[in-house]
């Protein structure tokens, strides 16, 4: 796949079924993302090697799916690609970076689910059909009602967002930092960077702490909490 110029896979008929526009830096990797999204149901329907040629092919295709290869170097054009992503356009970033902050700027710019590229392939072609189908509801940006408030001993307050009170729940469950990550589909560094803001934001020290104001706060059943 030399070069950067997208182009559109023919040669098939039309099908109802989702369509996809995958983008990776790698030709190699960007075969291997079509392959398993193809066997996952989906049809892809434009492909490139040029991460600036992506905003094109969205508003040409207006995908169900958009899968984009992404790393910290690319973080400048990060917001600009979740910006060109159509209405009801499922998005997965997929990265050799698991650092928590890129990690977070990804998904805080709207994109529904981060994938590390060390993903087994039969993770990836999970992970895909959980968010075409989302018949597991793991994906995508918190909403405000699904906040848990904070009252902090200064008098401020802040919130738990969504996927912190799912850690939480998690951990509380006695789960390990990899249980959780492999529960999330996220990466462990990403459930320690949600864990030290839960400890911050609640002011306790560790998981038993994080548990405790859980239940005071009626985020956990009993049962939960004596796990």
């Amino acid at each position: 796949m030399a070069g950067a110029e997208p182009h559109s896979v023919a040669g098939r008929e039309p099908l109802q079924r989702p369509t996809a526009v995958a983008v990776d830096r790698y030709s190699l990797w960007l075969d291997t993302v079509v392959r398993i999204v193809e066997s996952a149901g989906v049809e892809v329907v434009a492909t490139t090697t040029d991460v600036g040629e992506a905003g094109e092919l969205l508003d040409r295709h207006r995908p169900d799916l958009f899968i984009v290869g992404l790393e910290k170097t690319t973080t400048e054009v990060v917001d600009a690609l979740m910006e060109a992503v159509a209405g009801g356009t499922t998005t997965i970033v997929v990265s050799s970076d698991d650092d928590p902050q890129f990690v977070q700027h990804c998904l805080g710019a709207g994109a529904d689910a981060y994938v590390v590229k060390t993903i087994e392939p039969k993770g990836l072609f999970s992970t895909i059909r959980q968010a075409i189908d989302r018949c597991v509801y793991l994906f995508g940006q918190p909403q405000p009602d699904r906040h848990a408030p904070v009252e902090r001993a200064d008098g401020e307050r802040e919130s738990l967002t969504a996927r912190e009170v799912e850690v939480l729940r998690l951990i509380a469950e006695g789960l390990s930092n990899a249980d959780v990550a492999r529960r999330l589909w996220i990466s462990v560094p990403t459930v320690k960077y949600h864990l030290s803001r839960i400890y911050e934001k609640v002011g306790v020290a560790n998981r038993t702490g994080a548990t405790r104001w859980a239940l005071r706060h009626g985020l956990l059943a009993l049962d939960d909490a004596a796990a």
